[in-house]
């Protein structure tokens, strides 16, 4: 299998295994994991394996399996009136979705809040954010990609999420990278940029749950919302950094709770066997779309592990999950690896071949970065809403092409 592969993916796929490896030294130092949860370590051999069953699917699938499905897929050619007609289509749709989310005061991060109105389901089937992450890789280039950039950005400040500021500065520096190659300016810039955001980072975090406490419905005041920004929680600033600092790289890890799966494998598997929560090839939006069709209950196994790791959380009042990597479904379903191993094979095969369909110049890299940072964290479910937006982005490109094929004859 030859490597195709380029020095940005490497280095990103190098920081999420040095990520891991201090989390590896921080749990042995500690004596305790953390992350989402602070547990105490039981067994050194066990997070050992837990390591090693982090990094080998971090280099099988995104330093070997993406490439070289990259390299054998061609990429279409992408005309400008088609990405010009599907910026403005991503942009009125993320505008819509802001709007109604701002209208229903739904889906704000961590917020309970839901509503009735049906134009919800076009919000699920026409992924706002997901169209965007995609548009990013189709027509990054068109003159419209800075209104819809700006409109997410907003989206997000107003739902709570940072994660979406953290994907921008990395494709932003791939763009940077591809444009201008490794050099001194490149390299001045980056750290500059690195420099000044983890230098803010405390007043982005804070500035991330007040915005889930005003949008949420949990806030008392706007007036109080940024007073807890602008005092950190009544912090000094040098302990918020190290706070957010330990909290950004806790976010990315995923060692303690792999760590924590192998430790609470014999519960976790007898739960399964008594399907107390679907199997691996059920979680996505289509399945679960389908057990909700007929009132079956459906529960993911990364809400279930919360259950057993927290005791203050009710599994039948969910209202949070946790990343559990991507071998948590080995630990789970030790007797199904054989079929996990090859339906991740096909569903990355699935993401390439699509992603080379809907064409663009950074389509390839985006979908490695949601490989990376989705399905290897063990976010099935998201990398699953990722590949039918793929799917669904291509069908309106397609439909949008058709129309404008009829105009011109």
């Amino acid at each position: 299998m030859k490597i195709v592969f380029g020095k940005v993916q490497v280095l990103m796929l190098s920081i999420y295994i040095i990520i891991n490896t201090y989390a590896l030294f921080y749990i042995l130092i500690n004596i305790e994991t953390f992350g989402d949860f602070t547990l105490a370590l039981k067994n050194e051999n066990l997070l050992l394996l837990a390591y090693v069953s982090v990094i080998i699917p971090f280099v099988f699938f995104n330093f070997l399996l993406f490439p070289y499905f990259q390299k054998k897929i061609r990429l279409v050619n992408v005309s400008l009136s088609t990405e010009t007609k599907m910026s403005i289509f991503v942009l009125f749709l993320q505008l819509s979705f802001l709007a109604f989310n701002l209208i229903e005061g739904v889906n704000s991060a961590g917020s309970t809040t839901t509503t009735n109105s049906p134009i919800k389901y076009l919000f699920i089937i026409f992924a706002p954010d997901l169209f965007f992450v995609i548009c990013y890789g189709f027509a990054r280039n068109n003159k419209l990609f800075k209104y819809n950039l700006a409109v997410y950005l907003a989206s997000n400040f107003q739902r709570g999420w940072l994660g979406g500021l953290l994907t921008v500065l990395i494709i932003e520096f791939f763009v940077y990278y591809k444009k201008h190659g490794l050099s001194r300016r490149l390299v001045l810039s980056v750290t500059s940029v690195g420099v000044f955001i983890i230098a803010l980072s405390p007043y982005l975090i804070a500035l991330k749950w007040a915005a889930r406490a005003y949008f949420g419905g949990g806030s008392s005041g706007a007036d109080a919302e940024l007073d807890l920004i602008i005092s950190l929680g009544n912090k000094d600033y040098f302990t918020s950094l190290i706070d957010s600092l330990n909290y950004i790289i806790a976010r990315f890890q995923v060692l303690s709770n792999t760590y924590l799966m192998f430790e609470n494998s014999q519960v976790i598997s007898s739960a399964a066997e008594k399907n107390e929560f679907v199997a691996f090839y059920l979680v996505g939006l289509p399945q679960m779309m389908i057990f909700k069709l007929f009132g079956a209950d459906y529960q993911m196994l990364n809400s279930f592990i919360v259950s057993i790791l927290d005791p203050n959380y009710y599994i039948n009042e969910s209202s949070y999950n946790t990343h559990t990597g991507w071998f948590s479904w080995v630990i789970a379903e030790p007797y199904l690896i054989i079929q996990y191993f090859i339906f991740s094979v096909f569903l990355v095969f699935g993401v390439t071949y699509v992603s080379a369909k809907i064409g663009g110049e950074y389509i390839f890299f985006i979908s490695w970065v949601m490989t990376l940072m989705l399905f290897m964290q063990g976010w099935i479910h998201a990398y699953m809403s990722f590949f039918v937006a793929l799917f669904t982005f291509l069908l309106v490109k397609i439909c949008l092409g058709f129309k404008l094929r009829r105009k011109v004859n």
